[in-house]
C-alpha cells in the first residue's frame, strides 16, 4: 500500500491547513514517546542491574581464604592441603631449596591464609610439573 499526501497550496497561517497540521503534532508526539520509551527500557534496568551484580559479586569472592575454602577452591581435603604445606617445607629445610613454587600461604595468629590468584597459579604449575606428595614427602 502506497500513501501519496497531496502537497497543499493555500497559505493559511502557518502554511499548513488543519488535517497537516495533526499530522505534524501526531509524528512528534509518536517520535517524543519512541524516543523516551527506548531510553527508559534501555538504562534504567541495566544500570540497576549492574550495580547489584558487582555488589553481589564483590562480596561473594574475598582475595583470602582460609584453609577450609582453599580446599574447596583446589578439589582437596583439608587434610591433605595440611601435609602439602608439611612435605614442602621439610624438603626446603632437608635440601635448603625448593624447585618450583611452594604451595602460597600467609600465617596470621597461627592461622594460615590463601590468596586465591596465587593459588590456581601453584595449583596449574604443580600439574604441569606432575608433582607428587605422599605419606608428608614430596616427589617429582
Amino acid at each position: 500500500m502506497v500513501i501519496y499526501i497531496k502537497p497543499s497550496k493555500k497559505i493559511v497561517g502557518l502554511g499548513c491547513d488543519s488535517k497537516n497540521k495533526s499530522f505534524l503534532a501526531a509524528s512528534i508526539i509518536l517520535s517524543l514517546g519512541i524516543v523516551l520509551g527506548c531510553s527508559i527500557v534501555t538504562f534504567k534496568p541495566f544500570q540497576e542491574q549492574s550495580v547489584s551484580k558487582v555488589a553481589t559479586n564483590a562480596d561473594q569472592v574475598a582475595v583470602m581464604m582460609n584453609i577450609n575454602e582453599a580446599s574447596k577452591l583446589l578439589g582437596l581435603k583439608t587434610d591433605e592441603l595440611k601435609m602439602i604445606i608439611s612435605a614442602e617445607s621439610q624438603s626446603l629445610t632437608e635440601s635448603g631449596e625448593f624447585s618450583g613454587t611452594m604451595l602460597p600461604y600467609i600465617v596470621v595468629n597461627g592461622k594460615q591464609y590463601f590468596e586465591r590468584t596465587s593459588l590456581l597459579k601453584w595449583a596449574v604449575e604443580s600439574s604441569v610439573e606432575h608433582r607428587g606428595y605422599n605419606n608428608g614427602s614430596r616427589f617429582q
